[in-house]
């Protein structure tokens, strides 16, 4: 978002006026013998010519953005246009995207304006045209770039550069320039059609310089763009504006807040950051975020007022990542605050290697190391906290732990399923003993609606959730005096956050467990391609559909077929999943425990947030996780990759013995290997099909469900027979009670073929161990669940009362792969069961029913402000079956407490 801050202090270059137009000096810089953008750069500085910052940085920086028609960091869609003789097609290439197929000429049409009434570009001035092509470019390149007209390159003359052109142009008067890319198949013949990655335009030289290439043509030529159909990018278009000052003013915030603080009562030491860099404490942004935003920790290097102003509340500076120099220098000026590295790197990836393999472990030990000789090193090491943020979020994120950082925090750019973000961060969170965090990141298309975005925000603190941020410095209102809507969400969140009492000890009845070697990152929306590599989008103008499909899990119709020439560039992330696929579909399960959330490697956009029938459930590494952290589920159940060895089954056998309900499959075990009584064969497993027989219960009445996959066919006669299958009947399923707990063994090759028979089971046992029952049901019910003081608290979400996804579209342009948002449903209202042994309370003792308010509606709005308080009033109940029943209904959220009769406030307040 650099670009964002530069562009901001350009005002003064914009132009509202007419200027001479005589120029001062004429340079023509002849190209051909330039090789790299490094080279030309010489040029350049040869001729004692200097960029001078953006004129304008987001109308080609997130091409594919605008053209879905979202928001990110100041790209306006409509400044970009498609022109055409026949109807186009666009896709996405891993790094690149591609229009083809227009006619003989067509190509892509950029006007380039200031934004926020800066006038126009000046005149009397040289420019400069940066165009990115990562992989594509020899094959599927302009024919020529027109600007204003005027060609500027042309590839017949000038050269294509290290995946770069490079364009310098001119303009005498002032206005905004018309950049037409151009592929001409009358005049290059070869080129495939149009490819970029992203384009910017910066200004060049001084005023008075008119700077070209050698060989760009001085006169005017039509352009095709002016006499062909045009279609204009944003097929999904949002009222959603970055630009925008319609929100709250910061004085009226000032008028109805009190500034920030820490309440009388017991809260979480969290950490509510600004920032997700050292970015330096001063401007609108950060003075308001850490005076009334909520936020406790600081900008670097802040100054004597602003830590005046925050002395009391504020917990930590933010400073150069593994630096101690800085960090030495932060801890003096700011005297008992921490320190805060922030660091952004991608996903630690997994290989086939074992679990000991010694150059993992070597590389975990060497950054590990590292990172503890920098804290070393600034002289105060138990006040420096390393904070890491890998992307895309995956399984093995948690293994940033490994590597001696303290803190993981994982951001929902382009948009995850959010259900599944927060399970890893919190599981992995909880194998390692360690606090984790999240934070909003703006990149989204189209953008979300913004009850889905308060929604998220106050789940990233109630799922457990010790640091929380976001990327939001640059939200240009701020300059205003103005908090823009699509920042108030993360404002309130963090409010609430503040005040909201100390959270307990989270109950989770089920650990989704996972081991060294799983592969599996979190799935996202299909319009979520631009930073993850994950998706393929395609366009087809002639029927205004969009398609899309992973680009990970098969190659795909544009991707090489010889697997000895797959690389990043040519196929993603292709060649790290794709013999991991059957393995990692087992994922695809989830959708018990998140209804309607997608598939292993895709999320649904109207199931980015979905409810929890089954309570909340956490990822957890097995293999790290001490036996306790094992022990503390009701219920654990492998879906993807695991490897049984012996320390591991050791683990399990004890959690069983200790009461523990476990779910597992053949895959994990592996051929040759078993459990007391159970041994894989190692035969092949064996295709069958068929009817299930399954013992009574299993399924519900009057279903008989069908099976075809492969087996391992074995008799183990210490095992109990669940489901069984084939003509003769082959075990399916098979169970045995060890202590006071159960092992389900799958016998199937893959679980992910299993879910005829295993998602029944998982049902079965995920309402057992749920601390909450809904009746009616509702698929769009979530819930978290804590004990605390003897007793016990839940907030639940109702998503059903939001729009999951976007709410803000304009006509929609195309016709997108699904929904683009949920409907909204209104209040939920029926009756919750807060079951009481499921929620670790004691059934034997009488307890009441409360409900907080203070976390919707006006009282929300209440305790935000800190003028007032939650309040905690009972209600009416009975007790049945061990279960707490009430009558409640539930507009967007609520929050209740089960607490000993007369003793709520202690139990939620933490005091008398």
């Amino acid at each position: 978002m650099v670009g964002v801050a530069i562009f901001a202090c350009l005002g003064s270059m914009f132009f509202q006026g007419a200027l001479p137009t005589a120029w001062d000096r004429v340079v023509s810089i002849d190209a051909q013998q330039i090789e790299t953008e490094a080279d030309f750069s010489d040029a350049l500085r040869q001729q004692k010519l200097d960029t001078a910052g953006y004129a304008n940085w987001f109308t080609g920086r997130w091409p594919n953005i605008s053209f879905i028609g979202g928001m990110a960091m100041g790209n306006v869609s409509e400044d970009l246009e498609f022109f055409y003789e026949k109807p186009f097609k666009w896709s996405t290439r891993v790094l690149d995207y591609v229009m083809e197929g227009g006619g003989r000429k067509f190509g892509i049409r950029a006007t380039i304006r200031p934004y926020r009434n800066q006038g126009v570009l000046p005149g009397r001035r040289s420019y400069l045209l940066w165009y990115r092509c990562d992989r594509l470019l020899e094959d599927y390149h302009p024919s020529y770039i027109l600007v204003n007209g005027r060609r500027v390159w042309d590839s017949k003359i000038h050269p294509m550069l290290d995946g770069k052109i490079m364009a310098p142009f001119w303009q005498e008067k002032s206005g905004d320039p018309v950049i037409d890319f151009v592929v001409d198949l009358d005049y290059t013949p070869e080129s495939k059609g149009l490819a970029l990655r992203m384009f910017n335009t910066q200004f060049l030289g001084v005023p008075g310089d008119k700077v070209s290439l050698k060989g760009a043509t001085e006169t005017k030529e039509t352009s095709p763009a002016d006499s062909e159909k045009r279609f204009a990018f944003g097929v999904f278009p949002s009222e959603a504006d970055f630009w925008t000052d319609s929100g709250v003013t910061i004085d009226k915030i000032i008028g109805d807040w009190k500034p920030n603080f820490r309440p009388t009562y017991p809260t979480d030491p969290l950490w509510l950051s600004p920032f997700t860099d050292p970015s330096p404490a001063k401007g609108n942004y950060h003075e308001f975020m850490v005076t009334y935003g909520g936020c406790n920790i600081l900008g670097s290097n802040p100054g004597p007022e602003i830590l005046e102003r925050t002395s009391g509340y504020a917990r930590g500076v933010l400073a150069n990542r593994e630096d101690p120099v800085t960090a030495k220098k932060a801890m003096e000026s700011a005297k008992g605050l921490e320190v805060h590295w922030f660091g952004e790197e991608g996903s630690p990836l997994m290989s086939d290697a074992r679990k000991d393999d010694p150059s993992r472990i070597k590389h975990f030990t060497s950054v590990r190391d590292s990172v503890a000789s920098a804290k070393l090193a600034s002289g105060t090491p138990d006040l420096v906290r390393d904070i890491v943020e890998p992307f895309p979020p995956a399984l093995s994120s948690a293994y940033e732990l490994d590597q001696g950082r303290d803190v993981l925090v994982l951001k929902n750019e382009e948009d995850p399923q959010y259900n599944i973000l927060m399970s890893m961060a919190r599981g992995a969170g909880r194998a390692y003993g360690k606090p984790f965090g999240f934070y909003w990141e703006q990149t989204h298309y189209p953008y979300p609606s913004l009850d889905f975005k308060l929604q998220a925000c106050l789940l990233y603190y109630f799922s457990g959730g010790s640091w929380i941020g976001a990327e939001a410095e640059n939200t240009p209102s701020f300059e205003d005096g103005v908090v823009a809507d699509w920042v108030m969400p993360y404002v309130q969140a963090l409010r609430f956050a503040m005040v909201h009492p100390a959270r307990g000890t989270p109950i989770v009845p089920t650990a989704i467990c996972w081991g060294d070697g799983d592969r599996w990152w979190v799935p996202y929306s299909p319009l979520g391609q631009m930073d993850t590599f994950q998706r393929s989008i395609s366009y087809d103008h002639a029927t205004g559909k969009i398609e899309c499909e992973p680009a990970f899990i098969k190659p795909l119709a544009w991707m090489p077929t010889d697997r000895k020439e797959w690389s990043f560039e040519d196929t993603g992330h292709l060649a790290y999943f794709a013999d991991h696929v059957a393995e990692m579909k087992g994922y695809d399960l989830l959708d018990v425990y998140f209804p309607g959330f997608g598939d292993a490697f895709t999320a649904r956009i109207a199931g980015l947030l979905t409810g929890t029938p089954q309570g909340p459930i956490d990822f957890l590494n097995v293999d790290r996780a001490s036996p306790e952290a094992v022990q503390s589920y009701k219920v654990a159940a492998f879906l993807g990759h695991a490897d049984l060895d012996l320390a591991l089954r050791q683990k399990l056998l004890a959690a069983a013995d200790a009461g523990q309900t476990i779910v597992l499959g053949a895959q994990h075990i592996g051929e040759g290997r078993g459990l007391p009584g159970l041994r894989i064969p190692l035969r092949n497993p064996q295709s069958l099909s068929g009817l299930v027989e399954a013992s009574p219960g299993l399924f519900p009445t009057g279903t008989v469900p069908k099976f075809d996959g492969k087996v391992y066919l074995t008799n183990p006669e210490e095992w109990e027979i669940v489901a069984s299958v084939g003509d003769p009947k082959w075990p399916l399923l098979v169970r045995r009670a060890f202590g006071r707990g159960m092992i389900y063994v799958y016998l199937g090759q893959w679980m992910n073929e299993g879910g005829p028979v295993l998602r029944p089971l998982l049902q079965h046992l995920g309402a057992t161990s749920a601390p909450l029952h809904f009746g009616p049901a509702d698929d769009q019910l979530e819930y978290v669940a804590y004990r605390k003081n003897g007793g016990a608290w839940a907030a639940v979400f109702n998503h059903g009362g939001i729009t999951v996804g976007s709410d803000r579209l304009k006509p929609l342009r195309a016709t997108p792969p699904e929904p683009l948002g949920s409907k909204v449903k209104g209040p939920w209202t029926g009756e919750i069961a807060f079951r009481l042994e499921q929620l670790g309370l004691d059934p034997t003792k009488k307890y009441g029913l409360y409900e907080v308010d203070g976390i919707d509606g006006p009282a929300f709005a209440g305790v935000i402000s800190g003028h007032k308080t939650f309040g905690i009033h009972p209600i009416p109940f009975s007790l049945t079956a061990g279960a707490i029943r009430a009558r409640i209904k539930i507009d967007k959220r609520g929050e209740f407490v089960v607490a000993p009769v007369g003793q709520a406030h202690a139990v939620f307040f933490g005091q008398p």
